[in-house]
């Protein structure tokens, strides 16, 4: 099972009870460490806290957007003990997550906004991001909602845009923009092989980085598909 359901059913519990919350804990880092891959090198993964990913992911549901990346992140971070984490608003932060910790200890702590501000400006994330060195690849959890956005690209100044920033610091270095609001903004303008823009957060996205960071032709993987 993928580790978010034992997070939605932590979530529905009515009344919290140790035994429980500590056994829905370590269902959640065995679902972890058996579902999410294990990657090559070290990862950062960058977060939204701003406002807006204070919204529920559907009219159903009680979880928020970024509790979703949170989970995600956390799942990650089990599997792969060496990830960087930050979290960013206006302003950016790195989380320090302490893998002895009940993981849904850490998805809150990980949603906190520790004075981030409620806006949304990557730049300060990447640039955090860049004090870590021997980084693979780079994940980007956000509902892109931005402040300003000009040509379909996060914008905020003439000097200095994301996309800069980003060339800057980890030129072709793989990024996964996971766009949990749909918005029409997104940090890239352009069909950058290096960019995989992604609309979903399952289990299916650990067997997507897996093909992306291998040899594996994707479309001659789908035609080679038995769909009968």
């Amino acid at each position: 099972m993928f580790p978010y359901r034992f997070y939605t059913a932590y979530k529905n519990l009515k009344i919290h009870n140790l035994s429980i919350d500590s056994a829905l804990g370590k269902a959640f880092i065995v679902a972890a460490i058996h579902n999410a891959p294990q990657l090559e090198g070290k990862s950062g993964i960058i977060l939204d806290v701003s406002g807006s990913m204070d919204n529920y992911i559907s009219f159903n549901s009680d979880i928020t957007l970024k509790e979703v990346g949170a989970c995600f992140a956390v799942t990650l971070m089990l599997s792969n003990p060496n990830c960087i984490m930050v979290k960013f608003g206006n302003f950016a932060k790195v989380f320090s997550c302490n893998s002895l910790n009940n993981p849904f200890k850490s998805i809150e702590d990980f949603c906190k906004n520790d004075g981030c501000g409620y806006g949304t400006d990557i730049i300060p994330a990447f640039e955090q991001m860049s004090k870590f060195s021997n980084l693979k690849r780079i994940f980007v959890i956000s509902d892109m909602q931005v402040m300003n956005s000009k040509y379909y690209r996060w914008d905020y100044s003439i000097t200095k845009t994301p996309n800069e920033v980003y060339n800057k610091y980890f030129k072709a270095m793989p990024l996964y923009s996971f766009d949990l609001g749909n918005y029409h903004t997104q940090l890239k303008a352009s069909n950058d092989p290096n960019i995989h823009y992604i609309t979903v957060l399952n289990d299916q996205v650990f067997k997507f980085i897996g093909f992306l960071e291998s040899d594996i032709n994707l479309v001659n993987y789908i035609n080679n598909l038995n769909y009968y």
